[in-house]
């Protein structure tokens, strides 16, 4: 399984809340699953309520500490951090100079002159260190609890391949844009369905969310939530990516996305109107992408 919030070292002013393991949990898998991605940058995850508000892959802990919370500054108090790189004292002051309060951070080590910056700021912060372990090849299962029963069925922890999804529409996609997409892949499966997640690159060499639509009752609510939230971001980006957690029933929503300034969309493909979609990108010279690997998350 890897590192876990079950066997976390837990620093804490405050005992741990049955909400507060949930979140911290999504979180650290999402910062689990930027690992898997890509392990060379540092993965920053900002998680609220179990979806994650603030997410980015960036060269050095400051930027990725930065550009997570930059996702959505108001959605992050309260919530959950989680970093895939050590926590030390340099880190912490990001963290308490860049963020609003959080309730818990989550990292593979806290030191303690990082601990003590944080509880210097929040003296409630709850600080939970993970470690390093390498996860097994062992079948990966999860389980729900229903009344009367239990569900089962295995974790979703597939690492995104560009190299196996089709092209479908509009121009040929380059390999920052393929990055960004895998990237984007990771965070709309980590939201609730529907979902879409829409982000980009910031910088030389950088990736982040700027805003997610999540566990909306139909996509077009998912897509106008997301697009709401990465308004701003999205008029400073050249090449802004859009995936959906499933395929688009009609191109209604992928014309949100477009007329938002969306160049690229990544979803599973497989609905009966799919040609729509593909024929409005054509027109529109947007990139498709079908990846044929729904992702809802209940």
């Amino acid at each position: 399984m890897g590192p876990s919030i079950v066997n976390a070292r837990v620093r804490a002013a405050k005992e741990l809340s049955y909400n507060n393991i949930l979140d911290a949990s999504a979180a650290l898998e999402c910062v689990k699953a930027l690992t898997r991605l890509d392990d060379a940058r540092v993965g920053a995850c900002v998680v609220k309520h179990t979806n994650p508000c603030g997410l980015a892959l960036a060269r050095d802990a400051k930027t990725a500490i930065t550009q997570a919370i930059a996702g959505d500054p108001l959605a992050a108090y309260g919530g959950i951090l989680a970093l895939n790189r050590n926590i030390d004292a340099a880190a912490a002051q990001t963290i308490i100079e860049t963020g609003p309060f959080f309730e818990v951070v989550i990292a593979p080590e806290i030191d303690d002159a990082g601990a003590q910056v944080l509880q210097g700021k929040w003296k409630n912060i709850r600080m939970l260190s993970v470690g390093n372990k390498t996860p097994s090849s062992a079948r990966k299962l999860e389980s729900k609890s229903i009344p009367g029963g239990v569900l089962v069925q295995d974790r979703n922890v597939r690492t995104p391949q560009p190299s196996e999804w089709t092209h479908a529409a509009g121009p040929t996609p380059d390999e920052q844009t393929l990055r960004d997409a895998a990237f984007l892949v990771c965070a709309v499966r980590a939201l609730s369905s529907n979902a879409i997640a829409i982000g980009g690159r910031t910088g030389e060499d950088g990736v982040r969310l700027f805003g997610g639509g999540a566990g909306q009752m139909d996509r077009v609510a998912a897509c106008r939530h997301a697009i709401a939230k990465a308004q701003q971001a999205l008029a400073s980006c050249d090449a802004p990516v859009a995936a959906s957690d499933a395929f688009f029933p009609f191109p209604d929503g992928p014309e949100l996305l477009i007329d938002a300034g969306v160049k690229t969309i990544v979803h599973p493909g497989g609905s009966m109107r799919d040609q729509q979609t593909l024929d409005l990108c054509n027109a529109r010279a947007v990139t498709c992408l079908t990846t044929g690997v729904r992702h809802f998350r209940h």
